[in-house]
């Protein structure tokens, strides 16, 4: 996958969100940019924990593709 930013060619591997012992906290939540200064969303999409991640070594930036759940 060629890097948003500098387009340069990235490393692929795995973003991990760290999971709780009772998995009650952790959440992936995706939000629409004109949501996010509400306190009530209405409009959001929860996503898998672990997901196909991308790394840039020029940029020192993560793409990840996560699905939702």
């Amino acid at each position: 996958m060629k890097c948003p930013y500098c387009l340069k060619e990235m490393r692929k591997g795995m973003v991990k969100i760290g999971e709780s012992t009772l998995n009650i906290f952790n959440t992936v939540t995706w939000y629409p940019e004109e949501e996010l200064d509400k306190k009530i969303r209405k409009e959001y999409v929860r996503l898998n924990f672990n997901a196909e991640g991308y790394y840039c070594d020029e940029c020192m930036k993560v793409v990840s593709i996560f699905d939702e759940k």
